[in-house]
């Protein structure tokens, strides 16, 4: 029997590895596939509250990293459609939604300016962070939070130059 040459070991050697690095690359898109999937399939029913906002907010940290993952060269129409894309945007604008009419109310029942404020200022870094691509169409009452923002924000500049306009601005519930 022939003996293999230093450079046939090598080459073998060396295509042994990529095998295993790409057996290695593909289990782990699988797992992080169904990881993505069963966190946007857990979300459930949206409201808000921390539980919603956790599960909405690891669903989204899985699929991040699942995108990563695939890597710019790799490229399937469906993907998206699979592991539910949709479903986490929608839960997304429930959640911002939900928070909208939650601050609206309080500002409809007299709640405190700066609690308001906080909140308000709570509700953009939540929805900057779903929509990070500024597409706030999915966000049917997205013209309140606007508008409580402008209230507040030109309550707070005329409050600080003491220039408080005196009742409450009553914004429309959507």
């Amino acid at each position: 029997m022939k003996k293999l040459s230093k450079l046939s070991i090598y080459f073998i050697s060396v295509s042994v590895v990529v095998f295993i690095a790409l057996v290695l690359v593909i289990i782990s898109t699988s797992v992080s596939f169904v990881q993505t999937k069963d966190a946007i399939n857990n979300i459930g029913v949206v409201a808000y509250n921390e539980k919603s906002k956790s599960q909405i907010d690891d669903a989204q940290a899985k699929y991040e990293t699942f995108e990563k993952g695939l890597g710019a060269s790799i490229t399937f129409a469906s993907v998206e459609e699979k592991v539910g894309v949709e479903e986490l945007t929608k839960a997304k604008a429930k959640y911002v939604e939900a928070a909208i009419r939650d601050v609206n109310t309080k500002h409809i029942n007299g709640a405190q300016e700066s609690d308001v404020q906080k909140e308000l200022s709570e509700i953009r870094k939540t929805l900057d962070s779903y929509f990070a691509n500024g597409d706030f169409s999915k966000i049917s009452n997205y013209s309140t939070l606007t508008s409580l923002e402008a209230k507040y924000t030109s309550q707070s500049n005329a409050s600080s130059s003491g220039n408080s306009q005196e009742g409450s601005q009553e914004i429309e519930i959507c």
